[in-house]
Formats: structure tokens, C-alpha cells, sequence
């Protein structure tokens, strides 16, 4: 049975998950319409209508003699700016926002639907424990999906940066592991075998009586 401090507790949680919810579909919101005026206004969005930021990495060996007892790795990050981006590139920057985007949104919606559940005195539902599944392939698929992206938009750009003869660069970084992703999945797969063990115990003792 649910103390009252438990409400309490399941409520505030619930409120700011909605919050964080309503946040992140005003952002995607936002990227969609910069996205169309872009289109409109051939490139000039409304979030990257001057200038670009592209992260990238340039080679140790440009950076000249160092000092002795300070050393580099092979390749440093770097950031390239492109000045008033066309289409393509407005497209390209946009989509690294937009994946990200649909992840939160639909791991958040679920997360609302899980407090929503245990605000009303179900937990352990087993929509519960399905929705716990649903969270934990979307952000194990989702970051690897996101990673992938990434890299390929960054491999696009590296085509499209301004040359510069005299240092050499590559896109990056690319990190093949969704470290926090991964984790916040199994930990998800975890709790989706908890409240569906915990379902079952409800209708043994249900049955039972």
C-alpha cells in the first residue's frame, strides 16, 4: 500500500517529467519550423541561418613542435565554422538535433505513462512492465541509431567545410558505444522484469482470494 509521502514523492516526479515532456516537444517543435523556413528561405533557418558549428578533428602533427614534456594525442577536437549554410548543410545540422529529439520525447512520454500508472495506485501493471521494455530497446537501438548519425552527418560535413591547405582534418569524434544509453537500457530491461514479476504476484493474490 502507498504512504502518502509515496504519493507525494510519485506525483512530484510525475510533474516534472511532464514538464521536461512539454519542454522537449516545444524544442522539436522549434527544430521542425526552423527546419521549414530553412527550406523556404533556401538554407537561412531559423536556428542556423548564419553560421554553422561543426565539430572536428584535426591532426597533432599541425599543431607544430610542443614543448618538451607535453605531448598530444594523434587527432584534437576542434569546432569548423561555416558561414552562411546552404540547404543541405541547414538539413544535415537540423537532423543531429531532430534525432536526439524523437529519442526524449518518446523515453519521456513513457516514463509519464509509468507515473501516471503508480500516481493512481498501479505500478505494477503490466502495462508497466511493457512500457519499461519499449524504454529500454528504444534507448539501447536509439543510441546506437543516434551514434550512427552522427558520425554520417559528420563524414557529410567533412566534404563541405572550407579547405584549409595547411592543417589536416577528419570528422569526428565518433564514439561506436552509447556508454550512458546502453546502461540507461538494461537498467530499464531490469526494471521491466521487476514490475512484471511484481504483476504477477498481484493477480496470485488476487486469484487467491
Amino acid at each position: 500500500m502507498a504512504t502518502s509521502s509515496t504519493s507525494r514523492a510519485v506525483r512530484a516526479a510525475r510533474a516534472i517529467t511532464i514538464g521536461l515532456l512539454v519542454l522537449s516537444i516545444g524544442f522539436t517543435a522549434l527544430v521542425l519550423v526552423s527546419v521549414a523556413t530553412g527550406l523556404f528561405r533556401q538554407g537561412d533557418s531559423l536556428l542556423y541561418g548564419d553560421s554553422i558549428t561543426v565539430p572536428m578533428q584535426v591532426s597533432a602533427d599541425d599543431l607544430g613542435q610542443l614543448p618538451d614534456g607535453i605531448s598530444a594525442d594523434d587527432w584534437l577536437d576542434v569546432d569548423v565554422t561555416i558561414q552562411d549554410p546552404t540547404t543541405s548543410q541547414m538539413l544535415l545540422r537540423s537532423a543531429q538535433d531532430l534525432g536526439p529529439a524523437f529519442v526524449i520525447v518518446w523515453a519521456l512520454w513513457l516514463l509519464a505513462a509509468v507515473l501516471n500508472a503508480a500516481a493512481h495506485g498501479d505500478p505494477f501493471g503490466r502495462d508497466n512492465a511493457r512500457r519499461f521494455r519499449s524504454l529500454a530497446v528504444l534507448l539501447i537501438v536509439g543510441g546506437f541509431a543516434l551514434n550512427v548519425l552522427n558520425y554520417a552527418v559528420l563524414n557529410a560535413f567533412y566534404t563541405q567545410v572550407p579547405e584549409n591547405p595547411s592543417i589536416d582534418l577528419a570528422a569526428g569524434p565518433f564514439t561506436p558505444l552509447p556508454a550512458g544509453m546502453l546502461m540507461g537500457g538494461l537498467v530499464a530491461f531490469a526494471l521491466a522484469a521487476v514490475f512484471a514479476d511484481g504483476a504477477r504476484l498481484r493477480e496470485d493474490v488476487e486469484g487467491m482470494v
